[in-house]
């Protein structure tokens, strides 16, 4: 289940790098990528590589990507897919 929940979480963050984001939205984004930087202290490197498809297996990346996406609303607090939310937003 861990997997298919990092796989979720890979597919949701390249949803929104491609997305169209108006302005509010990518400074929100901008805001939660800052606070999960604090939060899981990865390497910023990591997350560029990430953002350009290579993805690094680094529990820290993870931790980050994982951290975006609950702030973003995508997961709940128990890392479950809020199939709601991903179909309000058209992406599933």
């Amino acid at each position: 289940m861990k997997a298919f929940v990092v796989a979720a979480v890979i597919c949701a963050v390249a949803v929104l790098v491609k997305a169209e984001l108006t302005e509010e939205q990518k400074e929100k984004l901008k805001k939660h990528h800052q606070e999960c930087l604090a939060e899981t202290k990865v390497d910023e490197e990591l997350v560029k590589k990430a953002r350009q498809g290579d993805f690094t297996e680094d529990q820290k990346l993870k931790d980050h990507m994982f951290c975006v996406v609950k702030k973003i609303g995508f997961l709940d607090d128990a890392g479950e897919i809020k199939m709601d939310v991903l179909k309000v937003r058209g992406i599933s």
